[in-house]
């Protein structure tokens, strides 16, 4: 059941995911067993933090660290804390992502594609290219997680406006995602591309950002918000990138994103005059 759960999350079958995940914690529960209960609140715990659930992902998190801190599962409390960074980052508690980031990397390579991928999402949210290039580095292979980390590394990119040469590698991480049968990640690669190729490909421009607007996955759903007004600025459209920028920063504190909250507060202040910018804290 548990394994069911974490294939149908890496497949973008994330309804599903949390509903075998929910169904394993109470089965090792009932069973009383605490190393499978902790692995499933791992699952569980990621797959809330998709659903924008910070609060039970941040929970779960804590009590998997617990669990296996007592039982010494050394690869179950790296998962665990690679979870907990990105919950943190999420929510802006920097300081204690901080220390949460400085255990994990004391961990060494244990989960090594879960770590980098953790960290590059973690300096995405927080602003810092330079650091996540350098995790970037780390993720060579072609997992979930690996693929993921560098569709993070793009979109930090796009973010701050470096998408020099970035197009090529979204091309090649879309394809991956696709070959893999990572739909979720092949679609954030396809909107990354087409938020710096704005001209290209209209009527699958709106059939995939509407799919997208329906993403059980938050950074699906709210990238699909920010690519799409990133994409209307760089075609001068810029009444509507500035409605799509506001409807980003509502749509991110409905879901207590913080960080994302932030970063539509800095693309408005991008796009609109400085006198017409209103931002939330």
């Amino acid at each position: 059941m548990l394994v069911l759960a974490q294939g149908h999350l890496r497949l973008g079958k994330r309804r599903l995911a949390h509903r075998h995940a929910r169904s394993a914690f109470q089965l090792y529960t009932i069973l009383g067993s605490p190393s499978k209960m902790a692995n499933a609140m791992v699952v569980l715990a990621e797959s809330s933090l998709a659903r924008g659930e910070t609060k039970a992902a941040y929970l779960l998190g804590l009590h998997a660290i617990s669990t296996a801190e007592k039982l010494s599962l050394k690869r179950l409390l790296a998962r665990a804390l690679d979870v907990t960074l990105c919950v943190q980052a999420v929510t802006g508690e920097w300081v204690d992502a901080e220390k949460t980031l400085v255990r994990r990397q004391g961990m060494g390579d244990i989960a090594h594609d879960s770590r980098f991928g953790a960290e590059v999402y973690f300096w995405r949210l927080r602003g810092q290219v330079e650091e996540a290039k350098k995790a970037a580095l780390e993720l060579r292979t072609n997992t979930w997680h690996s693929i993921w980390g560098r569709l993070e590394l793009c979109r930090c990119l796009v973010q701050n406006g470096a998408i020099n040469g970035t197009k090529k590698n979204l091309l090649e991480l879309t394809a991956l995602a696709e070959r893999a049968g990572f739909q979720e990640l092949a679609n954030y690669g396809e909107l990354l591309t087409g938020s710096i190729n704005p001209r290209a490909d209209d009527d699958r421009w709106k059939e995939l950002r509407n799919k997208c607007r329906f993403a059980p996955w938050i950074e699906l759903f709210l990238g699909s918000i920010e690519l799409d007004a990133r994409r209307l600025h760089a075609r001068f459209e810029t009444e509507k990138a500035i409605e799509q920028a506001n409807t980003l920063r509502l749509r991110s504190v409905d879901l207590a994103h913080s960080a994302q909250t932030a970063a539509a507060n800095r693309l408005i202040e991008e796009l609109a005059p400085p006198a017409t910018v209103v931002v939330f804290e």
